[in-house]
């Protein structure tokens, strides 16, 4: 009887161990959530050479239509073992007057280092504010609320997050926004923050410049049928239809059709 007592108090501890430190983990990296975004106006340009940090990648992307999709990937650099690294989070600003996320995906960095005996990668959000979205996640310790290695290190992808440009200036002028990482946390098996440096990344929205030769849609220098199948591929569309090409647009009129073909047509074969 008293065997069977015992054994019921120590799984009892088991379970409230992990349970305490599931707790820990989740609090420590949600206890951000009243924090209040300010956009920056300093990117940071590079990260110390000791220090593990995080990253927009690519650095920079380049829009030219509504409707159009880019996707950034938020990546860990510089990850020790020795840092006994369980859990990460970020949130990424942005100018919603410009973009609009349509997804978030986890990445593979922790799911890597997460097998049993851990249990798996548990994933905190996409959580939104008015202009930045907020992701995290932790590798889930045994039943004995214990991690086991080895511990992640290297480099890998958090997160890959998609947008899609609602907004684009008119042409000759520019649109942008930082990507901005802030609030970032590593956060080691003793629920201690890691150091680590973040950085950002942009996005530029403009019109593409007209070709100087009418009808040359690709800027190889001459109208031909790789031109005609731009076109093509234009036909029928308007602004803000997924297949609008305004380069295709010879005449200016927000319709892709028979005027622009013919425009095309007459030019075709010729070089500049």
């Amino acid at each position: 009887m008293l065997d069977l007592q015992m054994h019921i108090l120590t799984e009892n501890r088991s379970k409230g161990k992990l349970k305490f430190a599931t707790i820990a983990l989740i609090a420590m990296m949600l206890a951000g959530l009243v924090a209040i975004y300010q956009p920056s106006t300093i990117r940071a340009s590079a990260a110390s050479a000791e220090l593990p940090y995080l990253s927009v990648e690519p650095a920079t992307n380049f829009a030219t239509a509504v409707n159009e999709t880019f996707t950034v990937s938020i990546v860990a650099h510089n990850i020790n073992a020795s840092s006994l690294l369980v859990g990460i989070e970020f949130r990424l600003g942005y100018d919603p007057t410009l973009l609009q996320i349509t997804n978030v995906a986890a990445g593979s960095f922790l799911e890597a280092f997460a097998g049993a005996p851990n249990q798996g990668v548990l994933y905190l959000g996409p959580s939104y504010g008015t202009n930045y979205v907020m992701r995290g996640g932790y590798i889930a310790p045994d039943n004995n609320a214990i991690w086991h290695g080895p511990f992640p290190s290297g480099s890998g992808t958090i997160a890959t997050i998609t947008f899609k440009v609602i907004y684009v200036p008119p042409e000759g002028l520019t649109a942008g926004c930082d990507l901005t990482l802030f609030s970032t946390r590593l956060v080691d098996t003793a629920t201690q923050l890691i150091a680590h440096d973040a950085i950002s990344g942009s996005v530029e929205i403009a019109l593409p410049g007209l070709p100087t030769l009418l009808g040359d849609l690709n800027s190889d220098g001459i109208v031909d049928i790789f031109d005609a199948l731009v076109l093509s591929n234009a036909f029928g569309t308007s602004p803000g239809d997924s297949h609008w090409n305004i380069l295709a647009d010879l005449n200016t009129d927000n319709m892709v059709d028979i005027f622009d073909a013919i425009m095309l047509g007459s030019n075709f074969g010729r070089t500049g």
